[in-house]
């Protein structure tokens, strides 16, 4: 989403709510150890290093006293898949699967308010609960992190993120093999020069928007998710920390 406003928009879309950014996977504890040393008071990061069944596989700054789970920037690991066609979709498949269940143990955690308006609503959230109790965290963590440097991505064609759950694939590591810079706001940034190849594999035709109505729709229900999202942090004592 991010890449697609700085191609098509030169900015942020104006009813997206978060930042996308790539970071290789063998770059992941350098970027930890800066950002335990060098991240300005002004913000936190969120990841499964230090968030108690943090819910997610790609790690998250905000600014304190808004919660991580709507208002962000997600920074996603690029991890080396096989050349096979057939055994990199084998690959992507599972370590998503490993994503999923991280995601089920995790998020009744952060978005359960225990203010459920009807028996029903309640009733499902126990059921809810109860299943995300099963999951060994420790375990699923021990699996991925293996499958995760099992292929290198420095001689991998191809590479896939953990988390990125609305699409599940792979991307050709042609596109960012060289990188060109591009406005976005009032600044410069670095995108891969193969972006129209990794735009039109996500998007299609990507210049065109959604219809107005569709826009609007999801501006309004975003609007709606990070005003529930932002009591749960001012009530919820799971978010003290990040107050």
């Amino acid at each position: 989403g991010t890449l697609l406003g700085t191609v098509r928009d030169h900015g942020n879309m104006p009813w997206d709510y978060d930042l996308d950014v790539m970071v290789p996977i063998d770059q992941r504890q350098k970027l930890i150890q800066v950002l335990d040393f060098e991240l300005s008071h002004e913000y936190y990061y969120a990841y499964k290093n230090n968030t108690r069944l943090y819910p997610a596989d790609c790690l998250r700054i905000s600014k304190k006293g808004y919660p991580f789970m709507s208002l962000h920037l997600d920074i996603f690991f690029m991890v080396g898949c096989p050349i096979d066609m057939n055994q990199r979709q084998k690959f992507v498949k599972k370590v998503m699967r490993y994503s999923d269940l991280r995601e089920k143990k995790g998020l009744p955690y952060w978005l359960s308010d225990n203010k459920s308006k009807s028996r029903l609503s309640k009733l499902l959230k126990s059921v809810v609960a109860l299943r995300s109790r099963l999951i060994n965290l420790s375990r699923i963590d021990r699996k991925q992190e293996k499958m995760l440097f099992c292929n290198k991505l420095q001689e991998a064609e191809y590479f896939m993120c953990p988390g990125d759950v609305r699409y599940r694939r792979d991307y050709p590591m042609s596109a960012f093999a060289e990188s060109v810079q591009m406005s976005f706001s009032d600044r410069f940034v670095n995108v891969p020069r193969g972006y129209d190849d990794l735009l039109t594999i996500l998007y299609r035709d990507y210049g065109k928007y959604m219809p107005i109505a569709s826009r609007f729709d999801e501006f309004m229900d975003l609007l709606k998710i990070t005003d529930e999202r932002q009591k749960m942090m001012d009530n919820m004592e799971q978010y003290k920390a990040f107050r």
